[in-house]
């Protein structure tokens, strides 16, 4: 009898504690905290940084609200509406926050409508309808130059982008201009404004092949003025004082 009073006692003051805490919004969100599940990088962090609180603004409708009325579902749900976001994780943390893990796609190239707007292409393919701006940008910037649909021409950037490294003569660091046109592609480097011509497909042994001939050219300090790539086997070098080297 005497334990029955006791558990009895006991329940009443747990439920009156947690009467008590809830009606002091003890239980109610706080936050909702979004961290990083992936490195970015330095030169792309504030565009994602933007996201972040774009996002947190949409998610300030689930402040303050018990957190055992949160549905996560409902949540994901909006989150995965979201096309930068690649992947995420998003739990409860009692007694009031909620943990959000973002792992973003990252940008890859962007690609310029007109001479003042810049939008960015991430890792998937997608182009996000966010406009970026100018100084912020160290990724190679795409220039449509033909009326190629956007599908294709996206397709085909993506086939280049898989076989660029990220460092390197050649690379996604060296690129400031990737140019499409009716003949492929050809490429403007940050260094000395050096133009390079792609042209379509066999990307892997031309990327390859440019890494060669451009740090052989560094080796030999000699100054090319352009590089023609579109070839089956070989790069012609147009070296700054008009003569040609073969490189096979």
């Amino acid at each position: 009898m005497l334990r029955i009073l006791l558990l009895s006692i006991l329940i009443a003051t747990f439920a009156g504690l947690f009467f008590s805490l809830q009606k002091s919004n003890f239980f109610s969100v706080k936050e909702i905290q979004i961290q990083w599940d992936a490195e970015i990088p330095k030169d792309q962090l504030s565009f994602f940084e933007t996201r972040q609180q774009q996002l947190n603004e949409q998610l300030k409708t689930y402040l303050n609200q018990p957190i055992w009325k949160i549905n996560l579902a409902t949540i994901s749900q909006k989150i995965s509406e979201e096309q930068w976001i690649a992947e995420f994780q998003i739990q409860k943390t009692w007694p009031a926050n909620i943990e959000l893990q973002i792992k973003p796609h990252l940008i890859r190239f962007v690609i310029r409508k007109n001479s003042t707007q810049f939008f960015p292409m991430i890792d998937n393919g997608v182009i996000l309808p966010f406009v970026m701006n100018e100084k912020l940008i160290s990724t190679p910037i795409l220039i449509s130059e033909t009326k190629t649909a956007k599908a294709e021409l996206k397709v085909q950037a993506q086939q280049l982008w898989k076989q660029l490294p990220q460092l390197g003569a050649f690379s996604l660091s060296s690129i400031h201009e990737l140019h499409a046109n009716n003949k492929g592609f050809w490429a403007k480097l940050n260094k000395d404004n050096l133009q390079i011509k792609l042209g379509e497909g066999d990307f892997e042994q031309k990327v390859l092949r440019l890494n060669q001939v451009l740090n052989y050219l560094e080796q030999k300090q000699l100054k090319a003025e352009s590089l023609d790539a579109d070839l089956s086997r070989k790069v012609i070098v147009r070296l700054k004082d008009s003569t040609n080297l073969d490189s096979h």
